[in-house]
């Protein structure tokens, strides 16, 4: 095994030496194979979702744990080559980053981040600072009446969440669907899956205009029901109990 020279170790890393452009050409060359990698990953993160029924956490999981992956083998990489070169026994630490689907997944979920109060999102004052996800910014997870219940299935586990707003090709909503519709149409036989999302929906709508109160929406959720914000006939978002619960944690006394 040969030894570090005083020579190699007083140049370092220096572009015009052998080692510097090795490194160079090395660096460059895991920076375009990571870009390449999350790039050809985030198109096939939609089918992703959809074939293997996985949830929001699990799709950003496949899309940072490459990067996680690479990160960690730096780290375990620069401690060998570390204690390679010591002429003594020392004791070197270094991280290893775990699974992290316990912050990682957290930390590049928008909505997550705007519940927990981390990511500051413009007010209006009304019902429609509840909305979750909001229409007007396309991040609505929506059917539509002529989809599957199959699909309506997979994006509600996408997603994670219970129930669906059933919008037109105008983005009327027409509908809502939650996971008791699916049951109720399923459980006798799986097959009808392939029935289409309109012969499960409830039409029975609960709306509220953005400038309703709280009090009228907790009447919505007495009923059993889940509030659809609608402004005239352009539909905003829907506002569940966890979503006024959030709300009303951000928004308690320090």
């Amino acid at each position: 095994m040969s030894s570090v020279t005083a020579e190699q170790q007083a140049e370092g890393l220096v572009l015009h030496s052998l080692r510097g452009r090795v490194a160079l050409v090395a660096t460059v060359a895991a920076s375009a194979m990571a870009s390449l990698d999350a790039t050809v990953v985030n198109v096939a993160l939609p089918h992703i979702g959809e074939e293997f029924d996985a949830d929001i956490s699990a799709l950003q999981w496949v899309l940072t744990g490459y990067l996680v992956a690479l990160a960690s083998l730096i780290l375990l990489g620069g401690a060998l080559r570390y204690c390679r070169q010591q002429k003594s026994k020392k004791r070197v630490v270094t991280f290893v980053c775990d699974t992290g689907n316990k912050y990682l997944s957290k930390m590049y979920n928008d909505f997550w981040m705007a519940e927990q109060g981390f990511v500051e999102r413009p007010t209006h004052g009304d019902l429609s600072d509840l909305i979750s996800h909001r229409a007007e910014k396309g991040e609505v997870i929506m059917v539509g009446p002529d989809d599957t219940l199959l699909t309506a299935f997979k994006r509600m586990r996408t997603g994670d969440v219970s129930q669906l707003p059933v919008l037109s090709g105008e983005g009327r909503a027409v509908g809502i669907i939650d996971e008791s519709d699916l049951l109720v149409k399923v459980h006798r036989d799986p097959a009808k899956f392939n029935d289409l999302v309109k012969g499960a929906m409830t039409d029975r709508l609960e709306t509220l205009s953005p400038a309703a109160n709280i009090s009228d929406l907790l009447g919505v959720f007495d009923r059993g029901r889940v509030a659809i914000v609608m402004e005239g006939d352009k539909f905003l978002g829907l506002i569940t109990r966890t979503d006024l619960l959030s709300f009303l944690r951000l928004h308690m006394p320090k």
